[in-house]
């Protein structure tokens, strides 16, 4: 038995406030099979925009907390959602509870106080994070003014520091840092556009049939395989050194050097016929195109040389000739390299993070003076196939150079690294190698480096996972180490207006006048039942018109109400206007129940409940009837006037419920202290079900823990029908959101269930 939240339709029908599209069927119980079709890779496609543009606008601060006192901790939670930043935090006091968050994460802040309490330093968690490449912006919170302490936090690796009690600023400068990072982030992206683009088209002069060159000054900076094979060279470095101009038979060269000097006035791509002279003398017919171009950002000109001749195709020996290694059978260079392009720019698009080594042969000079050069290649060959009977799948080993070989891999953290470097050097340190009658003993030197976020390129990881194995000869002559490389090692330095107090007097005098004067507006928006139920419940919503008749939204004027001490008065008018509307309503024979929202005032003014009883009394409305919300930041800021709240309230029989859940740094620890009934979801949380399944695995625990501990989950921002698919897997009963009905200024919304 399911309910149907939309009526039935043919044609042109509306749902709630929304006209659909013509011909649409839409009684859409929430069977199964309905289920199965919202979740369908098709329909995800289809709305994978949508959903993209719309989270863009809901997406929370992911915010990493050090903090020796979770109080203090959710006090800067408190700040920042108090400015509009919807935030998932989390808190820690240490160094262990730090490498447990970043490993496989991605976060945008970190925010740590300076305290001689701390079990951790602001220098070793900075460095923790600049170690494992995120792409984190680090704020430090001191308690000194003294410049030599703030000039050695921004050395330590802060973006910035900020005093104690600074809270305008420290705002300031997270909207900032947050700001840099958003567009780093965009910046990287618009790289990897580029370079991706850039990849494709090198494919594409790689494997034309067409022979293609590059020419800068005369001279061959690029040529294609079928340029090569036309003039009959064995290898594209043979054709570095000799000009175009000699590659044209003799007898076309006064005609070329025509056609140069015609193109450089005028750069047109008319084609033209030439005679081309192969290594070996021979002379062939072509026609050949010249284009103005770029290569590597330098100006140059394109030769494209077209012949009726079809390539020989490439045979699986030569494929294989160019990706493994002819000593080793590993991969070779080049396609390892290609691997771990791949896999930094993945790394870059936040699809996952990465980890790569080198594994340095300890003293090759002396092992193959020892040895002798065929030797060495069995050494070589045997630690090959040593280290090779240790990679676990999904990990990829190639020969790098000589003495040299390198590990790729992906969804390891920073542990798991470090553990499969030490066991490769244990397994070759324990090693005997055999040649002729001689027994040789190699060891390895290991570096390594994690690719994230904030990884340029693969040539740095290259670089990086270089110079963290000459860190281990630097620091053991012998070499036979482990070593994880980290920026700190190698470098020693890091590197309110009067407009808004205008606004503020302009937004407080036209509350003032919209409580004086009944000119505030009340919306309502419907909140559903997906398990058949049909009463009708609203919640309702608070704007302020401006003085050009704009509606101002809560996030634009609550938290100056509360400042001025202006809540209390409206809260009372938002209660008595909404009561009367729903006293209204009941009295017509309509079964309906409103959500009410409080400011923080509420719940600190001794004198708000007597009154509301008085209220509710008076507009002789059942207790059942009214629901009044606080947001859970109010509430664990103000916990001991919200337990006391929630507590008198369901003396009176009124139900409870806290709005805005699961942004803070413990929310279950503080609804524990409640007596609430409905608990509405954090928005910024709903992009979770549309992220992957280990976002959707926790919201349903979330969702399954709130039922267990008897309370009604209620979801709101549900704007597509692929969240709403996903809410009814996970088990939620309330759901609200635009895709249903916006809030409008008439409770008009068609309830009905269909069973």
């Amino acid at each position: 038995m399911y309910a149907a939240i939309m009526p039935r339709t043919s044609a042109g029908r509306t749902f709630g406030k929304r006209r659909l599209p013509h011909g649409c069927t839409l009684s859409l119980k929430l069977t199964l099979t309905r289920v199965r079709q919202w979740s369908s890779p098709t329909f995800q496609r289809d709305g994978q925009q949508d959903a993209a543009a719309r989270m863009s606008r809901t997406d929370p601060i992911h915010l990493i907390i050090a903090d020796p006192s979770e109080n203090s901790a959710e006090e800067l939670v408190s700040e920042l959602r108090n400015a509009g930043h919807a935030t998932r935090a989390q808190h820690i006091s240490g160094l262990e509870q730090l490498d447990d968050l970043l490993d496989g994460q991605r976060w945008d802040m970190l925010l740590c106080r300076r305290s001689d309490e701390a079990e951790y330093t602001p220098e070793d968690l900075f460095a923790r994070v600049r170690q494992q490449e995120l792409d984190c912006a680090m704020i430090l919170i001191e308690d000194s003014d003294d410049p030599a302490r703030l000039t050695e936090g921004l050395r330590s690796g802060a973006t910035d520091v900020i005093l104690e009690g600074q809270d305008e600023r420290f705002l300031l400068v997270v909207r900032r840092e947050l700001g840099n990072v958003a567009q780093r982030r965009k910046r990287r992206q618009a790289e990897l556009a580029m370079k991706e683009s850039e990849r494709r088209n090198q494919l594409l002069l790689d494997t034309s049939r067409a022979a293609i060159a590059y020419i800068h000054e005369g001279m061959h900076i690029y040529v294609n395989r079928a340029y090569v094979d036309l003039f009959g060279y064995a290898d594209e470095d043979e054709l570095a050194a000799i000009p175009l101009l000699d590659m044209i038979a003799g007898n076309h060269q006064s005609t070329f050097k025509q056609k140069l000097k015609d193109f450089d006035v005028d750069a047109s791509a008319e084609p033209f016929p030439i005679s081309g002279l192969r290594q070996n003398g021979e002379a062939f017919d072509a026609t050949m195109v010249l284009t103005m171009a770029a290569f590597d950002g330098e100006p140059c000109m394109q030769v494209l040389i077209r012949r009726e001749e079809q390539p020989a195709a490439s045979s699986a020996e030569l494929q294989q000739l160019r990706t493994q290694d002819p000593t080793t059978g590993l991969l070779n260079r080049p396609f390892f390299i290609e691997r771990l392009e791949q896999i930094v720019d993945d790394a870059r698009r936040e699809r996952h993070s990465g980890g790569l080594m080198m594994l340095q042969i300890d003293h090759f000079a002396e092992l193959r003076e020892q040895a002798g050069l065929t030797g060495t290649d069995s050494v070589i060959r045997e630690l090959a196939g040593v280290l090779a009977a240790e990679t676990p799948d999904g990990v990829t080993l190639a020969r790098l150079s000589d003495d040299t070989f390198s590990v790729v891999c992906i969804n390891r953290g920073r542990d798991d690294l470090m553990q499969l470097a030490e066991h490769y050097r244990e397994t070759v340190d324990t090693h005997m190698c055999t040649v002729g009658n001689r027994t040789i003993r190699a060891t390895l030197s290991v570096g390594a480096t994690l690719i994230g976020s904030r990884s340029e390129s693969a040539q740095e990881a290259l670089t990086q996972a270089s110079r963290a194995t000459s860190h281990v000869r630097d620091r053991n002559r012998q070499g036979n180490g482990v070593y994880l490389f980290d920026p700190a090692d190698f470098t020693t330095e890091r590197a309110t207006s009067d407009s808004d107090d205008d606004r503020t007097r302009e937004v407080l005098h036209l509350l003032s006048d919209g409580i004086k004067n009944n000119t505030l507006v009340l919306l309502y928006q419907p909140i559903i039942s997906l398990r058949g139920e049909e009463r009708e419940h609203y919640e309702v919503y608070l704007r302020l018109p401006d003085a050009n008749g704009n509606l101002l939204r809560p996030d634009e004027f609550i938290h100056l109400a509360e400042q001025s001490g202006m809540g209390g008065r409206l809260d009372r008018w938002v209660v008595l206007q909404a009561v009367r509307r729903l006293a209204t309503r009941r009295s017509e024979g309509r079964d309906t129940r409103l959500t009410i929202n409080l400011t923080h005032n509420a719940l600190t003014d001794d004198s708000f409940l007597p009154w509301l009883k008085v209220a509710l009394k008076a507009a002789k409305l059942p207790r059942e009837a009214v629901v009044l919300q606080f947001t859970e930041i109010a509430a664990t800021t103000y916990l001991k006037h919200a337990k006391a709240f929630s507590e008198a309230l369901s003396k009176l029989e009124c139900m409870v419920s806290m709005s805005r859940f699961g942004g803070s740094v413990n929310p279950f620890g503080t609804l524990r202290h409640l007596q609430v009934v409905y608990v509405k979801i954090d928005g910024a949380l709903v992009g979770d079900l549309n992220a992957d399944e280990t976002g959707r695995s926790k919201f349903r625990d979330m969702i399954r823990k709130l039922e267990d501990d008897g309370m009604l989950p209620v979801v709101p921002m549900v704007a597509d029908a692929q969240i709403l698919a996903n809410l009814f897997q996970a088990g939620v009963n309330y759901v609200q959101g635009n895709y249903f009905a916006e809030p409008a200024a008439e409770m008009d919304f068609e309830f009905q269930s269909d069973l």
